[in-house]
């Protein structure tokens, strides 16, 4: 019965809709019962027989409950463990002949799991919702043909028709055709994104303005959206560590609770007393204490593009000390760009920068496609292009020989650079040849994200004191970058497995260490950590597969969302489970003094569920 016995997922005699049916045909005996006291008088046996058909009607389900849970033998939290309680009650009020106190109790208790189980319907609400994103029809071309499909059967290099209006049913590539996208049910964003052909776009989320033609990608359970909801509804049957205290600390609390009874039952010999003590004593509330905040903790971060895998993380994040940051796609934009340009002849630049932008146009690496975004290509193209990973290119534009590449793609080609003292200031240089002579010298940087160094210092203050940045990158970017988001240790150089040896000798030394990457390269430093939350920077399904955390918005800031978001749900926790402790302590001393009764106990016992609840609610108010 209440909170545990929803997540049973109750049928029959146990499910709501009989409980709340029994209830009202038990409201109805109840009625019927004080009725026929006052209109016969003389025959009291009626009104008693009514008040006894009321009873054995809304114990049918506490009984059916009750049995269920003596043949639970999971180490889990018997999910029939307050219908045991009622039914100690009205088997109490059984034997004292008082049917209509006992009737009344149970429908009274029955009414606020109710009204209970729709305050904690949320995440059950969120599950499904997302459920339905990902189960979309589709319009499938075939041989220019239209087919409308059903979501679940496309497959990898489908090519789709997505109209104005309609969700996006897998995640995709942009063929044909741009169109703003509005992500916001994935990412949190709510300004759309302008999407053109090459963009990728993910399932559930909206096309706003034009048609397009999109070929897809991952299909079904593979897609960002059906990642999330696994993770979504695995993390709802998941319990924070807080709360399997509170289960452990349970299993000793029904023997407590009925030695109390009978003393109370012994010292006073009021039956009604004893059945007092045993209402009162009922633990809805302590039950409550953690789940409804984790719901609404799970919720408020949804809603932030924040995806928790489990609710064992926020309990994680309020006992760390130490972040751990990785550098490129994390302090900083991901994104390298040209800072200058610098000619080193004396002939026209024009020219020379369309030849460099012609080569670097045939490749997709992402010093070439900074160097291409500054000159729209002329008509025609390089011929004959090389590449050499880590080096450079070399093509042959008009006649002439070009050469995109590093220092050391220069020498290996035989073209003499002079080396600057630009790459000191964090930016990486390269040069283009033509012919055989250096022509010019490109400085690209990797911008650092404007929030960077906002997010170092609130985190610092927040408790996260001793940050360190690791780096694959060279010492001046590192230096340069570490510098400007406030860092005083990093490490330049390091490999993937280097990152990862540097947080496990962090938590050797006895500290909590959040690490946070883009979850590509950084996943071995990720799952080193004690707690891992990676950026959507590399792509959304990258960032819900690899990481505890992934924050779907690539915005560092909810981060620090994150972190305050745990700390006030597990404040919520503790406060919960301190006012339903003193709120049992005191209604049974208001029973010892004879001040309370069975029916007055229900309703103190459900006020207590109910400001568990009701505090639970003001995590849903946070903002960032």
């Amino acid at each position: 019965m209440k909170a545990a016995a929803l997540l049973a997922d109750p049928s029959g005699l146990l499910s709501l809709p009989v409980r709340l049916a029994t209830a009202l045909i038990g409201v109805f005996a109840l009625v019927l019962s004080l009725a026929l006291r006052v209109l016969a008088p003389g025959t009291p046996e009626l009104p008693a027989l009514a008040a006894l058909c009321a009873w054995i009607v809304v114990a049918l389900p506490v009984f059916a409950g009750a049995t269920r849970g003596l043949l639970h033998r999971a180490p889990t939290l018997n999910p029939h463990y307050l219908d045991q309680f009622v039914a100690l009650a009205l088997l109490g009020c059984l034997t004292g002949g008082r049917y209509a106190t006992g009737a009344l109790v149970a429908i009274i208790l029955v009414f606020g799991q109710i009204l209970e189980e729709r305050s904690v319907r949320g995440m059950r609400e969120a599950v499904e919702g997302l459920g339905r994103l990902a189960r979309v029809p589709a319009r499938r071309l075939r041989e220019k043909l239209v087919e409308s499909v059903d979501a679940d059967t496309l497959r990898p290099g489908d090519v789709l028709r997505v109209l104005p209006g309609e969700l996006i049913p897998a995640d995709a590539r942009i063929l044909i055709g741009s169109s703003a996208i509005n992500q916001a049910a994935i990412t949190g964003e709510s300004l759309p994104f302008d999407a053109k052909p090459g963009d990728e776009v993910f399932a559930g989320t909206l096309n706003l303005s034009s048609p397009i033609e999109i070929e897809t990608l991952r299909v079904s359970g593979e897609t960002v959206i059906g990642r999330v909801h696994a993770i979504l509804a695995a993390a709802g049957e998941d319990r924070p560590l807080v709360a399997r205290r509170v289960d452990a600390c349970l299993r000793y609390y029904t023997p407590a609770v009925l030695l109390l009874t009978g003393i109370a039952w012994m010292l006073t010999g009021d039956l009604d007393r004893a059945v007092s003590v045993l209402v009162i004593c009922l633990p809805c509330a302590f039950i409550l204490s953690g789940p409804s905040v984790m719901v609404a903790a799970l919720a408020v971060c949804s809603r932030h593009g924040i995806l928790v895998k489990t609710p064992r993380h926020f309990e994680t994040a309020t006992k760390l000390d130490t972040v751990v940051f990785d550098k490129t796609g994390t302090l900083t934009e991901g994104r390298l760009t040209v800072a200058a340009v610098r000619a080193l002849t004396e002939a026209p630049t024009a020219p020379l920068l369309e030849l460099a932008a012609q080569l670097a146009a045939a490749s997709q690496h992402p010093v070439a496609r900074a160097i291409a975004k500054l000159v729209q290509p002329a008509v025609g193209s390089a011929q004959e292009v090389s590449e050499v990973p880590g080096r450079g290119l070399r093509g042959v534009i008009d006649g002439r020989v070009v050469l995109v590449g590093s220092p050391i793609w220069m020498q290996e080609n035989c073209v003499t650079v002079l080396n600057t003292s630009e790459e000191t200031a964090g930016h990486r240089t390269v040069f283009t040849a033509i012919d055989g002579l250096p022509v010019l010298a490109f400085d690209l940087a990797d911008t650092i994200r404007p929030e960077a160094k906002q997010v170092v210092a609130t985190l610092a203050a927040a408790g996260l004191g001793h940050s360190l940045m690791l780096t694959g990158d060279h010492l001046a970017a590192a230096r340069s970058i570490a510098t400007a988001a406030g860092l005083s240790a990093w490490r330049a150089g390091c490999l993937p497995e280097e990152k990862r040896d540097a947080v496990l000798a962090l938590r050797a030394e006895g500290r909590r260490v959040l690490v946070v990457g883009d979850g590509v390269n950084d996943a071995p430093a990720l799952a080193a950590g004690d707690l891992g939350i990676a950026l959507n920077h590399s792509g959304a399904h990258i960032a819900v597969q690899t990481a505890d955390v992934a924050l779907l918005h690539d915005d560092l800031r909810h981060l620090v969302d994150f972190v305050h978001i745990s700390r006030r749900a597990l404040n919520l926790v503790h406060q919960n489970l301190a006012v339903a402790g003193l709120f049992i302590l005191v209604s049974l001393a208001l029973t010892g003094l004879g001040l309370v009764g069975p029916l007055a106990a229900a309703l103190l016992h459900e006020a207590g569920a109910f400001f568990v609840l009701i505090n639970s609610s003001r995590l849903l108010r946070y903002e960032s």
